[in-house]
């Protein structure tokens, strides 16, 4: 049992949404409105029409503030539907009000009936965009246009038709069609990965489910069974359903929702759209109306025209990310001020050597490269001086290493290169790198020579001996020879 407090909080939760938001408020008077109006005078028609026009003009204006001025906002679609909704019932009104019973009646309600399912249509088969574009809605446009089309065509196929017969087949078709609308929100809401769509689209799931019991109820078992007058007090239970849109809509626990990840579930509602506009035109085409074959046919080059223009956009967006992944990845390897390779690629080019000489009992050969006096440089004639010398050198020594290895910036004044070849080849490149600096004939004010020169170290290791280095021990080597360069007296090539 709940003791008093408990109850206070049970009544304060469930208030809640009410509270947070004036729409629930609204809803909630129109319904008692409704009610009231339905006991006092059950033979007037318009009391029903107008409570169920003003439910769904209350959640079309609420979806309309809450669009923010998008145009392409799901909110403003989803009010669309809601005033095709309200026009509908309003349409019933005027015509029990002023044109009476007659052989099309109902046709211009029905037509607004069905002209709601396309902006809820087009609205679930865009459910997975983040942000809706406005090419994604012209791409699923013409086959929600053609649904509605097909589903007009197959309930209005004799407008003038009367009977019991009738009104049931139309009562049937509007309950498939909010059957279908029901799953193809209910599929929406459970692949929603962001909390504003999630919530957006879990509360139009459950006004249409709602509204899907309640029409069932009252067109099969009120309707039907029971003689009442259309401003019943009994039709306040079709306008019930509208206070589940409010109720999830206000939903204090939202955040701790998750999405469904199933990938299967995503391209359910083109499907579902497309096999719906197919059963439709098998039927009509089964009446004898040879339209009904050309609709089927328009549905399936609608459909196909969806699909490929999804798989252009995936393969144009797949191409766009290759290249921003090479991109990148051409940034992440070359080194920023030289343009040539960093110390990253330099390291990732040596472990590649390391193991095909491994593999082949081929020899690798490092080169360590450093610029003599390069502090001295700077300091004489500044920094931005040193980096155009440090560009021009890299590009020098990276032409007169050509093919024969892969060089790279290691870091600073260092240069670096690794190469597949023996000792004597390796000391015949590192000469010939160092002539080529050499030739440059860089004024250098604080070197011996006036120009600016290069010391270079070699290492050697054969990978597959036995007793032979790691590819770390042996830049180690490299480095080692490059001291021994430097200590010299510079300007000279050491093999050890």
């Amino acid at each position: 049992m709940l003791n008093a407090m408990d109850r206070i909080t049970t009544v304060r939760f469930w208030l809640l949404p009410v509270r947070q938001a004036p729409g629930s408020v609204a809803a909630v008077a129109l319904i008692v409105a409704q009610l009231f109006a339905g006991f006092a005078r059950p033979d007037v028609g318009a009391i029903t029409t107008s409570a169920m026009a003003a439910q769904c003009i209350l959640i079309a204006v609420i979806s309309i503030n809450r669009a923010r001025g998008r145009i392409c906002s799901q909110y403003l679609i989803f009010a669309s539907a809601m005033l095709c909704w309200a026009a509908a019932y309003i349409a019933i009104g005027i015509e029990e009000v002023a044109v009476g019973p007659s052989p099309a009646h109902g046709m211009i309600d029905d037509a607004l009936f069905i002209a709601k399912a396309a902006p809820l249509l087009l609205l679930f088969t865009t459910a997975l965009d983040h942000r809706l574009a406005a090419s994604s809605l012209f791409n699923d446009l013409p086959c929600c246009a053609l649904f509605a089309l097909l589903a007009f065509i197959m309930i209005m196929g004799d407008p003038f038709a009367s009977g019991a017969s009738a009104v049931t087949f139309a009562h049937n078709a509007r309950d498939a069609e909010n059957l279908l609308l029901a799953i193809l929100a209910i599929t929406a809401a459970l692949v929603q990965r962001r909390a504003g769509e999630r919530r957006l689209y879990r509360a139009i799931a459950a006004l249409l489910v709602c509204y899907l019991i309640t029409a069932v109820a009252v067109n099969h078992l009120i309707l039907d069974r029971m003689t009442i007058g259309p401003g019943s007090a009994w039709l306040t239970i079709a306008s019930i359903a509208f206070l589940g849109f409010h109720l999830f809509d206000n939903h204090v626990a939202e955040r701790r929702a998750r999405p469904l990840k199933a990938s299967y579930l995503r391209p359910l509602s083109p499907m579902l759209l497309t096999a719906g506009s197919l059963i439709m035109a098998f039927y009509i085409a089964r009446q004898g109306d040879l339209i009904g074959v050309g609709l089927g046919l328009a549905a399936l080059a609608a459909f196909t025209w969806r699909s490929s223009l999804v798989q252009s956009n995936m393969l144009t967006a797949n191409i766009a990310l290759k290249r921003s992944e090479l991109r990148l990845t051409s940034l992440v390897m070359v080194d920023a001020l030289t343009g040539v390779a960093n110390r990253r690629r330099f390291d990732q080019c040596l472990g590649e050597a390391w193991h095909r000489a491994r593999e082949t009992d081929a020899t690798v050969a490092v080169l360590a490269i450093d610029v003599d006096w390069f502090k001295h440089l700077n300091d004489e004639l500044g920094h931005a001086a040193g980096d155009d010398c440090l560009r021009i050198l890299a590009q020098a020594l990276a032409k007169a290493t050509g093919s024969s290895g892969i060089f790279g910036r290691l870091g600073g004044e260092e240069f670096g290169v690794v190469a597949l070849a023996s000792a004597s080849a390796a000391a015949g490149l590192a000469e010939q790198l160092r002539r080529s600096v050499e030739g440059l004939a860089l004024s250098h004010p604080k070197s011996p020579t006036g120009y600016v020169t290069v010391s270079i170290g070699v290492g050697i290791a054969t990978p597959g001996t036995p007793g032979s280095t790691t590819a770390s021990d042996l830049v180690a080597r490299a480095d080692g020879a490059l001291y021994i360069a430097k200590t010299s007296g510079r300007n000279r090539v050491i093999v050890p």
